[in-house]
């Protein structure tokens, strides 16, 4: 009896690769091997997550799915590949081991994400802020994408309680506008790896509520090759026993 692992072929942002092991004859009583990952080109916490374990099989055409997690970062690379490998085969009735073939391996195939891959992320210039506080934020978005991004555009739906005063893209102005609320930024085309800088200044408000929760997304003319990058959250807290002082001062 043989046992086959197969090949597969991921993007790095899929998340997880599934390899199939699969045994082609009956083994009577079953038997257990291990598994286990091996760097190639890939590495073990950059490009993947180290897997082993054991499972047990016996019947003619039985399969088990090994699910390995896939890391991605920002850098662009070669196709790069690790291992999935078998080992020690046990049988559980009289069947001896070396009847049972492991040699067998799979090979992984991590590619690189192809096209657009935007990624956004905001800062606040102060945290908490207090009623009456000028607050900015800072927005930066990333191509780590294969190909230029064209008509960037980040959009902004402030938080109840914060006034619009000024933006810009890169020091533009001009490129940044408000309505009801909704900051727009066009950033036009980002190169592959090129980012842009979006800035927003905001006035804090009696009004506003603690926490502000502010939101910007960003998207462009083509379709991204990861959209869980795509938006972004910053949580800003309000020092309300400052603002309850400013009450009792106003009184006073």
């Amino acid at each position: 009896a043989t046992l086959a692992v197969s090949d597969v072929t991921v993007n790095e942002n899929d998340g997880t690769a599934s390899v199939t092991v699969t045994l082609d004859n009956e083994v009577q009583d079953g038997f257990a091997y291990d598994f286990t990952t091996g760097d190639g080109t890939a590495i073990e916490g950059s490009d993947y997550t180290f897997t082993s374990g054991t499972n047990s099989s016996g019947f003619a055409g039985e399969q088990q799915v090994i699910i390995i997690p896939i890391l991605s970062d920002s850098l662009s690379e070669a196709d790069e590949t690790f291992t999935v490998s078998l080992s020690n085969v046990t049988p559980f009735g009289n069947v001896f081991f070396d009847s049972i073939d492991a040699s067998d391996f799979g090979t992984v195939t991590i590619t690189e994400p192809t096209g657009v891959d935007l990624a956004i992320s905001i800062t606040d210039s102060l945290d908490p802020v207090e009623i009456g506080d000028d607050l900015t934020y800072t927005i930066l978005v990333t191509n780590n994408g294969t190909l230029a991004a064209t008509g960037v555009e980040v959009s902004d739906l402030l938080p109840d309680g914060l006034t619009f005063e000024s933006g810009d893209v890169d020091g533009d102005t001009s490129l940044v506008t408000e309505d009801l609320g909704l900051v727009t930024a066009n950033l036009g085309s980002l190169a592959i790896g090129e980012s842009a800088t979006v800035t927003i200044n905001v006035f804090v408000e009696p009004n506003a509520v603690h926490p502000l929760s502010n939101t910007a997304s960003v998207s462009s003319n083509e379709t991204d090759a990861d959209i869980s990058d795509n938006e972004a959250t910053e949580l800003t807290g309000i020092d309300e026993f400052a603002a309850i002082d400013d009450v009792f001062a106003v009184l006073e």
